[in-house]
């Protein structure tokens, strides 16, 4: 099986905000954050960074000097992997749609969704994350999906039998970007060898002492919904065997028994709770993994990983 051996950490996504490729807001889950504003950063103001002045730079003075930020460079230089996750549960067991209906009438739905975002950080930054040069995203429909067998993973990190291993390769769903430039960076013959890796998550409360004091030093609301937030556990397999990395927070929104979505707010609890609640998960990222490219893209490096930067 092929590997990701050249993982050296977890970073934040400071500066690297999903826009619209992001649906996982804590007060609608139409809504690309989780502050309430209309906006798709993570502080309370209407500007599209994530401090909370009013500028467009990203520290909490007002000293934005009104010059231009720099032109992409034209050239797909992968260095962060990110994962996001939707998908609707009731008593344990996966509801297949789940839909939502907003003020306006909109009418949206979801099924689980497993997606892969794979980008050059600077340049995703600067172009707002619509130039597709400098991203790749696939989308993978994982409803059918494969329980983890607990006794494999001590200690186990999520609630019971929240832990499932993804069939990306029977379910791929869309491809999006300049994947060509990500198969070359990371030495495959084609993006396809991705869908032959081992993938999967793990479903928890918010019991990571680490994981809740990077949200609380990140996110100025953090207060507002913390205890309706949960772990989402991302399974990747590594040259030293498979790892799991608390990469994204995420909220339950209550549906009823025909899978409508009842209400934009999430679930009350979540952080404490003693079992997957039942609704619909939507991730929301906060971590993303980082390469490195080794010597040799041939080389089995067996990469190493260190704390969040």
């Amino acid at each position: 099986m092929r590997v990701f051996s050249w993982i050296v950490a977890t970073t934040w996504l400071f500066g690297c905000e999903l826009s619209s490729k992001d649906t996982a807001g804590k007060n609608d889950p139409t809504d690309a954050d989780a502050d309430t504003d209309s906006d798709t950063d993570s502080d309370t103001d209407t500007d599209t960074d994530t401090d909370t002045d009013t500028d467009t730079d990203s520290d909490t003075d007002a000293d934005d000097t009104g010059e231009p930020p720099p032109d992409p460079d034209g050239t797909m230089d992968f260095d962060i992997l990110i994962t996001s996750y939707s998908g609707a549960w009731r008593a344990g067991e996966p509801v297949e749609t789940a839909t939502y209906t907003d003020e306006s009438g909109e009418s949206m739905s979801w099924g689980h969704d497993f997606s892969l975002l794979f980008i050059d950080s600077v340049d995703y930054r600067l172009t707002g994350g619509e130039d597709p040069t400098y991203y790749c995203k696939l989308t993978y429909d994982v409803y059918m999906s494969i329980a983890y067998d607990m006794s494999e993973i001590s200690p186990w990190p999520g609630w019971d039998d929240a832990g499932w291993d993804f069939y990306t390769s029977g379910g791929f769903r869309d491809i999006e970007g300049n994947c060509l430039d990500i198969s070359s960076a990371m030495g495959w013959s084609d993006i396809n060898v991705v869908n032959y890796m081992s993938w999967g998550h793990v479903l928890g409360p918010m019991d990571d002492a680490d994981f809740k004091s990077s949200l609380e030093e990140a996110y100025s609301d953090y207060e507002d919904w913390i205890e309706n937030a949960g772990i989402q556990w991302i399974m990747v397999t590594t040259a030293a065997g498979d790892v799991l990395y608390p990469l994204n927070y995420f909220f339950s929104y209550e549906i009823d028994e025909a899978g409508v979505v009842v209400g934009s707010e999430p679930t009350e609890g979540t952080a404490d709770a003693t079992e997957l609640p039942d609704g619909l998960i939507i991730t929301r990222n906060h971590f993303g993994l980082v390469f490195t490219t080794p010597e040799d893209p041939g080389e089995d490096t067996g990469g190493t990983t260190d704390e969040p930067e």
